[in-house]
């Protein structure tokens, strides 16, 4: 057996304190190659070799053994994670549920305002044309007042004249041809089913002129204030 210098790789005597060539010191725990080979067989021979086999083979069996206990409690974890993100999936869906039904509710409640606005704009329309009516009713009510009331003047001063003084004239018994005035223009307003003068009171100056014929033919019947 020999000693085995590791700082310049030389062998030495197994009863030398130094190295020879380095001058190192060695000790008794240095182990020389032939005492390390020595060591190998002894442990690889016989009874030794089973007995490094089979503790070979319990520690592959004791590191391959699935923790079984682990892996459960992680499975659980899982398991208790996925109860959780399908408590909330379905939390988020009656929420978007309810934002749905919300959404409709708004929607139908919109187009309903949208009618009620269009019908208060037709009422709106609607007024506003009885109004026009209604100021030119009040013209042609105040125009009949004033032909009444001068025709009521006239009579009061027929009624006041005496008989003696009225004198017949030929030309009050003469008959006077008609004349055809089918062709004569008259003026219509936008409303009415009358036909007047272009100076008559309730046409205001908006008139539209056409032919007496024309205004017979559409049904229309003379203005009882402008009498055409």
């Amino acid at each position: 057996m020999k000693k085995y210098c590791k700082n310049c790789d030389t062998y030495n005597n197994k009863n030398s304190t130094k190295c020879y060539i380095c001058g190192k010191e060695l000790d008794d725990n240095s182990i020389t190659t032939s005492n390390v080979k020595e060591k190998i067989k002894k442990i690889f021979t016989g009874k030794n070799l089973a007995i490094t086999i089979l503790s070979f083979i319990l520690f592959c069996a004791l590191i391959s053994q699935p923790n079984t206990k682990g892996y459960q409690n992680t499975i659980n974890d899982l398991n208790t994670k996925v109860s959780k993100y399908e408590t909330t999936i379905n939390s988020q869906k009656e929420q978007l549920t309810k934002l749905n039904t919300i959404d409709n509710d708004y929607q139908k409640l919109k187009n309903d305002y949208n009618k009620v606005k269009e019908e208060n704009t037709n009422l709106t329309s609607r007024v506003q044309t009885l109004e026009n009516e209604n100021k030119e009713l009040s013209t042609s009510i105040t125009s009949l007042r004033s032909e009444n009331e001068q025709l009521n003047n006239t009579i009061a001063t027929t009624a006041a004249t005496p008989t003696s003084a009225v004198v017949q004239t030929p030309s009050q018994n003469t008959a006077v041809p008609q004349q055809d005035n089918t062709s004569q223009t008259v003026w219509i307003g936008k409303t009415g089913t009358k036909y007047h003068r272009q100076t008559c009171a309730t046409l205001k100056g908006k008139g539209q002129a056409i032919t007496l014929q024309q205004a017979l033919s559409q049904g229309r019947q003379a203005c009882k204030v402008c009498k055409p």
